[in-house]
């Protein structure tokens, strides 16, 4: 099937494209390279130099290509940077995907994948958040993607198209540039100071982006087949994570280990639009979509800290 992967040149958004190629779809991305990389494609697939948010440019790669299913990865990230600029983040993350909704309407699309984020949508949390957990964001960031999965609702009530939305936990593995895996492990390498923020006891839930990946395609599989149905917006939505928690001392203590690094972390003061507790269950997703996280922390943590260590 012909599939375009928005953001498919970025770090989760190429473990996706090759996650669809290994199924041996047709794939093309849609990526404005603001902090991708083809070399992560390495010239497999075409890639179409575009915003998202550019009406006229979207519906031409639309047009041209007459996607079956639309992957969307494309998004402004960082939370932080929401609440220093929310209508950039925005124009991006909510002005983008309706942009992608309306050309899938318009040219025939079957499925319609969207790349959410559990901890921003959910924001803080007591126990592992499950689909049916409040939604209190707490940037501008988790209130986008909140809108654009309302969106999504929305389009498949009155337009038909099958949607569905994936609220990550945190995404972590080879080919991520941000983040505080990639950081630590940068950091350590180099033998520079760690920073953290806050007392470090705050907690995150991690997944290796191949699982993230996997769970892209089972999605999609379960859209196709019409085995997805619901009458409310977490009908439609399915947490992707590992279930377990670990605080950022435990991070770093771990990342130290596998590095062979010694120097004491340097803590801060907490940043706005943070989060002190994220951690998702995904019995859902392993109930529905038959999705079970293969890749343990400790072994993601090897190969990322490999991956890195070619390029530092």
């Amino acid at each position: 099937m012909r599939v375009l992967v928005t953001g498919g040149a970025g770090f989760i958004g190429s473990h996706v494209v090759e996650a669809y190629l290994e199924q041996g779809h047709e794939v093309v991305v849609l990526d404005d390279l603001s902090s991708g990389s083809l070399e992560y494609d390495r010239g497999r697939v075409e890639c179409e130099t575009v915003d998202v948010s550019d009406e006229g440019e979207v519906s031409r790669v639309f047009e041209s290509f007459r996607p079956e299913i639309v992957n969307h990865h494309a998004a402004q990230i960082d939370p932080r940077f929401s609440v220093e600029d929310p209508l950039h983040d925005e124009r991006i993350n909510v002005g983008g995907t309706l942009n992608l909704l309306r050309a899938s309407v318009e040219t025939g699309a079957r499925a319609f994948v969207f790349a959410s984020s559990g901890g921003a949508v959910y924001g803080e949390q007591v126990q592992p958040a499950d689909e049916t957990t409040p939604k209190a964001p707490l940037s501008p960031y988790g209130a986008a993607k909140l809108a654009a999965e309302t969106y999504l609702f929305v389009f498949r009530q009155t337009l038909g198209l099958k949607a569905v939305s994936l609220r990550y936990s945190n995404v972590y593995g080879p080919r991520q540039e941000g983040g505080v895996i990639p950081i630590f492990i940068r950091r350590m390498l180099a033998g520079e100071e760690i920073h953290i923020f806050g007392d470090g006891e705050q907690t995150r839930d991690f997944i290796h982006a191949s699982d993230a990946a996997r769970a892209n395609v089972l999605a999609t599989e379960h859209l196709l087949s019409g085995r997805l149905d619901g009458t409310s917006i977490d009908d439609l939505a399915f947490n992707i994570s590992a279930g377990t928690a670990i605080s950022m001392n435990d991070l770093y203590t771990r990342v130290a280990h596998e590095t062979g690094y010694s120097l004491p972390a340097v803590h801060e003061g907490a940043k706005a639009g943070d989060i002190r507790d994220s951690v998702l269950s995904s019995a859902k997703a392993e109930r529905v979509l038959g999705f079970r996280p293969a890749v343990p922390l400790d072994e993601g943590l090897r190969a990322t800290i490999e991956w890195l260590s070619e390029r530092t």
